[in-house]
């Protein structure tokens, strides 16, 4: 529930606040707590590691956290706690991330986008629920561009599992295209978590998938996702492939940084699958786009406006 999420962000905080002050006296007695006047600061190696450890745990609580459903504001802060907290994190290896143009058969898809279409600019601008309509219909679109993509990752999965020995995530938002994919891909041992997968479960295939020969492709949906560690244990889990998008830049951050966390020693690959002549032409526009954050989580997604924009010019 959005309380209990709010609750654990907000316990979150206090808890790294006061760790903050443990690991700074001066800092503490600068603010006015006197608990640590009897300290200095500790210069050491073992110090800097506590110090390190203690800020993965931090985030690594927050990844479990479901910021969307929380309010405005502590989105926000769930947002800009997550980025300040990264930053002073031992640096990690870099992150890749490449946009692969695709052709697909669109002939499906063009069938529902017309219908899409029709309904979208049949809607009144000024109704109750304008924008959240839209992306309800919006997101029929996005699952027929997925599915339109899987012949195209099938073949792209199978050269990359073929021609190297690591392991492979991919991204998916529907169920049904992460079944397809996981189907297509078994005989390399596939398998997914998504948001039915229950506790135990995602847990224990995340833990095979980090340290285990099998499997070697773990398909991961947007609910399935919050929550778990992917990078290698003594495995190469350094590369994910997005079949479907997200609205947000945010959202594409939060699934590669499964991988790309504290104790990862690979530099992390992300691809990102690109239709042409589909609704990734709009939604890969802001995927590097670090100045829309802040603006898309005040409001609704950017790209979902522009789309209305150039179909209401037709």
């Amino acid at each position: 529930m959005p309380e209990n999420e709010s609750a654990a962000l907000h316990a979150l905080f206090h808890d790294e606040w006061e760790a903050h002050l443990e690991f700074d006296p001066f800092f503490a007695t600068v603010t006015g707590d006197r608990r640590y006047n009897d300290r200095l600061p500790e210069a050491s190696e073992a110090r800097y590691a506590r110090e390190a450890q203690s800020l993965h745990s931090f985030l690594s609580r927050l990844s479990q956290i479901d910021c969307a459903g929380l309010s405005e504001a502590d989105r926000l802060n769930c947002d800009v706690f997550r980025r300040l907290k990264q930053d002073v994190l031992p640096e990690l290896p870099p992150i890749q991330v490449s946009i692969l143009p695709i052709v697909v058969d669109t002939s499906q898809y063009r069938e529902i986008e017309r219908n899409v279409q029709k309904q979208i600019l049949a809607l009144s601008p000024t109704s109750k629920g304008y924008w959240m309509s839209v992306l309800d219909k919006l997101n029929y679109l996005r699952q027929a561009s997925g599915i339109a993509k899987i012949p195209a990752a099938v073949e792209w999965a199978k050269d990359f599992l073929e021609e190297n020995d690591g392991k492979l995530v991919i991204y998916a938002h529907h169920k049904r295209v992460g079944k397809e994919l996981v189907a297509a891909l078994a005989a390399f041992g596939a398998d997914t978590i998504s948001g039915d997968t229950p506790p135990r479960r995602r847990d224990e295939l995340a833990r095979c998938f980090r340290a285990e020969a099998s499997p070697r492709v773990l398909v991961v949906t947007a609910a399935g996702g919050v929550g778990i560690d992917l990078f290698g244990e003594g495995r190469d889990c350094s590369n994910i492939i997005f079949v479907e998008l997200e609205w947000r830049p945010s959202d594409f951050a939060q699934a590669w940084g499964r991988l790309h966390r504290f104790n990862q020693t690979n530099s992390v690959n992300a691809w990102i699958l690109q239709a042409r002549g589909t609704l990734d032409t709009y939604m890969t526009r802001r995927v590097d786009d670090k100045a829309a954050v802040i603006d898309e989580i005040m409001g609704d997604p950017p790209v979902i406006k522009e789309i209305v924009r150039e179909w209401a010019k037709r």
